[in-house]
C-alpha cells in the first residue's frame, strides 16, 4: 500500500504506538561468508525523520546487496522520537547532559560495534560506508559533523536527506518542556515510569503530529560536544574532511505527500505563490522560476515541485561545501525512475530509490516499469562501487566526475539510460541561489 499523504502515514504509525520501545538497540548483518575476506561494509540507516521507522522493515533486506556486491550489509536500530532526542538534563542533571542526542549516540555506538566486530563476519572495519534515505540521510549528515563518529566510517551516501542545520539548544529545550508538560509529570522517575503509549501520545500532542510536519523538533542538537556545530552551515563541518560523499534526490520527492491532498487539488496560482513565498522568503523568485520551467503543471503540482526543489538545491549546497574541504570529493545524482502507480501521478517520488538500491524492482511502487530492473542494476552498481572505492564510476554508467562549482555534474538515472549533465536545471538553481 502506498501512503497517499502525511495524514495516512501518521494514522498507520499511531495504531502501533504500543510496539515502540527503548529496547531496540540491535543490528542486522548480512554477509556472503564468515571468513577473512575483509569485504567493504555498508551500514544502512533507515528513514523516518528521527521519529519513526525500523531497520527491520522487509524493504531494507540487505541480502541482495551483500550477495551481488560481495559486501557485508548492516542495518541499525536506535532510539527514536522523544525516546532518543528528549532533553531531560533539567530533570536528571549532568548525567543526562547529552540526552537530547541519545539517538545519535546509539548510532555511533553501533558503528563502534561494527569497528570491533565486523571482521568476524568477513567485513573490513577500515572500509565502512554509512548510507541512508530521507531521515536516514539526515542521520548520515549528522554523523559527518560528530567528532565521536570520526574514523568509524570512511564514505557517506545521503539519499533525499539534506541536513545543513541541526536543532539549536533553545529549540530542544522548548520541545522537551512541551513534551514533559504533556505527560503531566514533573520528575524523571515519574517520566520513566509512564507506559510507552502514554509517553509517545504526549510526544505526538506536543509536536503537532507523528512526523511534526517536517519541523524536526526531535532530532540531533548542536550541544557543543556530540555535535559541536551544524553539519553544513555555514560551511561543512571539519569532520567531513577526507570522507567522500554521494548525495542526491528523486525528481519528484514531494509528490508522494501532496498528490491527493484536497488542500492542493483546486488551488489557484496566487494562493500557491503566497504559500511558496511564506515557506521560502529567502528565495522570492523560486515559484516564478518553476512556473516558467513547468508551464503545464497545475498550481498544486508546482508547489510540490518547489518543495522538491528545496531538497535538491540544499543537496547541491552540501556537495559544494564538502568539495570545499581539502581532499574531499562529492558526487551528485538524481533519480528520475518513474512509478507507474496511480496512473503515473507520482512521477519519481520520495523513496523510489530504496527498492532500486536494494534490488527489489518489482515492488508495488515500481510494478509495471519495464526499465526498473535495469535501473536497479545500474544504481546498485554505482552504490557498490562507491562503497568499495569511494568513487561511483563503473562500467554501467558514463564518466561521472566529482561535483564542483564549475561543471556541477549530476548523474541522472532514468531507468532506460543514465546521463551525466552539467549544471542541471541551471535556471532553477539560480532562482534558489
Amino acid at each position: 500500500m502506498l501512503p497517499a499523504s502525511v495524514e495516512k502515514v501518521s494514522d498507520f504509525i499511531l495504531d502501533g504506538l504500543d510496539h515502540f520501545s527503548e529496547d531496540c538497540l540491535t543490528v542486522n548483518v548480512w554477509t556472503p561468508a564468515v571468513d577473512d575476506a575483509r569485504r567493504p561494509v555498508m551500514v544502512w540507516l533507515h528513514g523516518g525523520a528521527f521519529v519513526v521507522g525500523s531497520g527491520n522493515m522487509p524493504i531494507y533486506d540487505g541480502s541482495h546487496l551483500s550477495t551481488t556486491g560481495d559486501v557485508v550489509m548492516v542495518n541499525v536500530n536506535h532510539r527514536l522520537g522523544a525516546l532518543g532526542f528528549l532533553d531531560v538534563s533539567s530533570l536528571g542533571g549532568p548525567e543526562y547532559a547529552h540526552s537530547a542526542n541519545a539517538g545519535l549516540l546509539d548510532i555511533i555506538a553501533a558503528l563502534d560495534w561494527v569497528r570491533a566486530n565486523i571482521a568476524a563476519f568477513g567485513g573490513d572495519p577500515s572500509n565502512v560506508t554509512v548510507f541512508g534515505e530521507s531521515g536516514g540521510g539526515l542521520k548520515v549528515c549528522s554523523l559527518l559533523a560528530s567528532p565521536a563518529a570520526k574514523g568509524l566510517f570512511h564514505r557517506a551516501i545521503v539519499q533525499s536527506g539534506p541536513y545543513e542545520r541541526a536543532r539549536t539548544p533553545d529549540v530542544a529545550e522548548e520541545t522537551s518542556r512541551a513534551i514533559i508538560a504533556a505527560t503531566g509529570t514533573s520528575n524523571l522517575e515519574d517520566l520513566c515510569a509512564l507506559p510507552i503509549g502514554e509517553f509517545l501520545a504526549a510526544q505526538v500532542a506536543a509536536i503537532g503530529g507523528v512526523l511534526d510536519a517536517g519541523t524536526r523538533k526531535l532530532s540531533p542538537v548542536v550541544d557543543g560536544t556530540v555535535l559541536p556545530a551544524h553539519p553544513f552551515d555555514p560551511v561543512a563541518a571539519p569532520t567531513c574532511a577526507g570522507v567522500p560523499l554521494l548525495i542526491g534526490t528523486t525528481r519528484d520527492e514531494l509528490s508522494l505527500f501532496f498528490h491527493d491532498s484536497p488542500a492542493f487539488a483546486n488551488v489557484d496560482h496566487d494562493t500557491i505563490k503566497a504559500l511558496a513565498s511564506a515557506a521560502y522568503p529567502a528565495s522570492p523568485n523560486a515559484y516564478a522560476a518553476y512556473r516558467h520551467h513547468l508551464p503545464d503543471e497545475s498550481p498544486g503540482r508546482l508547489f510540490a515541485a518547489v518543495r522538491t526543489g528545496d531538497w535538491w538545491y540544499r543537496s547541491l549546497l552540501i556537495a559544494e561545501r564538502v568539495g570545499d574541504v581539502a581532499g574531499t570529493r562529492s558526487y551528485v545524482y538524481r533519480c528520475d525512475v518513474e512509478s507507474p502507480a496511480l496512473d503515473g501521478a507520482l512521477g519519481s517520488p520520495h523513496g523510489i530509490d530504496i527498492p532500486l538500491i536494494f534490488g527489489k524492482p518489482s515492488v508495488t511502487m515500481l510494478a509495471g516499469n519495464a526499465h526498473a530492473e535495469h535501473a536497479s542494476h545500474t544504481m546498485g552498481a554505482c552504490w557498490l562501487a562507491f562503497a568499495r572505492h569511494g568513487d561511483p564510476n563503473n562500467p554501467t554508467v558514463p564518466p561521472w566526475p566529482p561535483y564542483d562549482r564549475h561543471t556541477r555534474t549530476t548523474m541522472i538515472f532514468t531507468g532506460a539510460n543514465t546521463t551525466a549533465v552539467e549544471d542541471l536545471d541551471r535556471d532553477l538553481r539560480l532562482a534558489w541561489a
